[in-house]
């Protein structure tokens, strides 16, 4: 009687070991998405996140990852550091989640000391320089450009293609994308174009109704280009009422040449230039895949084409899974090794991580929007890696060796 007991007890013991492994396995891989998905930025999140489940859905079309299914989560943040990290810790303390994606300069912070105080891992998609210079943190990493990369490619396109431009008007929004990018293009202008003027810098508030002071002020100054790195509302706003104040000054931006954005004001897009990761109109065959697959799933009468937006969450979506899959599991230890040595094909080109400060280093694409109906622009111009990588030791890390 005791040997069946006993051998019972085994049994069972052996069913719920048994058991357990099997759900470990089938657990999902949850990803939190926290962006803006109200007011005068839902349009861009939007383009974000059906990125995201874009990559998701193809990536479960295949089996999902480590032979789980991937599950996205996704919360509005209302761009509001408090809102976000809320939201965040409502997951987190009950192990909802294997991995954070954060937009938002201003919500960013708080996010990697949360990424760090539960030890997971926290993709960066926001673009300001101290996310991976000053506030390095081990457990983030940036799957997208920053704003040196950016204003590198921007201004070495003016360089070449507006070579008759030499009185530049900055205006961005007021938290630290805006300032960084401003300093970075500052920057740029001294490095790239001998007798460059900035004859004009302002900030102001993100989601503005009037930018008209503003542009009164550029017109007054002779400016020759607006250089912005406004986005969502500020955008249309600024295309908008830089038509009305009929502002002869030309938009030099990575978010100017939007297809949805344009759609909306093609007089006001129109004669301006973009430069960002990807746009609609490139020839590759990774970009013509991306298309249809986005055309097949996305059914969204808003959102018939990808936009640039769309093109950054999409290549770093497939970055991490390719780096989830190389490390065989979501743990900090293991995935950010093996992100740190990865190197992909995407639809922009090769991508690959800088180790030191967990820095996507990609090349980049510009555009002139010179059509007022659709496709909008061109095929773009392609900025290599190579010059828009900025050197390690010009990048405030103490992870990277200066040279």
């Amino acid at each position: 009687m005791k040997r069946l007991t006993l051998s019972f007890l085994c049994v069972v013991c052996m069913a719920v070991v048994f058991s357990s492994v099997v759900w470990a396995e089938e657990k999902p891989i949850r990803i939190l998405s926290l962006y803006p998905m109200s007011g005068g930025m839902k349009a861009a999140s939007e383009q974000w996140t059906f990125a995201e489940k874009l990559a998701v859905e193809e990536a479960n079309a295949q089996g999902g990852l480590l032979g789980r299914k991937i599950e996205l989560i996704i919360e509005d943040s209302q761009l509001k550091p408090e809102i976000a990290v809320s939201k965040a810790q409502k997951y987190l303390l009950d192990g909802k989640v294997d991995v954070i994606i954060g937009a938002g300069s201003n919500v960013v912070k708080p996010l990697q000391d949360l990424a760090k105080q539960y030890n997971v891992l926290l993709v960066i998609a926001a673009h300001a320089d101290v996310e991976t210079g000053k506030n390095f943190n081990y457990n983030s990493v940036r799957l997208t450009w920053n704003t040196s990369m950016s204003a590198r490619a921007l201004i070495g396109y003016a360089a070449k293609y507006l070579k008759d431009s030499k009185k530049f008007y900055i205006i961005n929004q007021d938290y630290a994308y805006g300032r960084d990018y401003a300093a970075n293009l500052k920057k740029e202008l001294a490095r790239q174009i001998p007798g460059a003027q900035v004859v004009g810098e302002d900030y102001h508030p993100v989601m503005s109704k009037d930018l008209s002071p503003f542009l009164t002020k550029v017109k007054m100054s002779g400016a020759d280009v607006i250089l912005t790195s406004n986005w969502g509302l500020d955008m249309s706003v600024l295309l908008k009422q830089r038509l009305e104040l009929g502002v002869r000054a030309i938009i030099l931006s990575p978010a100017v040449a939007d297809p949805t954005m344009i759609r909306e004001n093609p007089e006001g897009a129109f004669g301006n230039y973009g430069c960002d990761t990807w746009y609609p109109t490139s020839t590759s065959k990774e970009s013509l895949d991306f298309i249809e697959s986005w055309k097949r799933i996305i059914k969204s009468t808003d959102h018939p084409l990808p936009n640039s937006l769309a093109a950054r969450e999409y290549i770093a979506t497939k970055f991490l899974f390719e780096g989830i899959k190389k490390a065989g599991s979501t743990e900090v230890k293991k995935l950010i090794p093996a992100l740190e040595s990865l190197r992909i094909r995407t639809i922009s080109g090769e991508v690959s991580m800088r180790a030191c400060d967990h820095q996507l280093i990609m090349p980049l694409q510009c555009v002139s929007v010179d059509r007022k109906e659709p496709p909008y622009f061109g095929i773009p111009i392609t900025i290599p890696a190579s010059v828009t990588t900025i050197d390690e030791q010009d990048v405030n890390n103490p992870r990277c060796k200066r040279k």
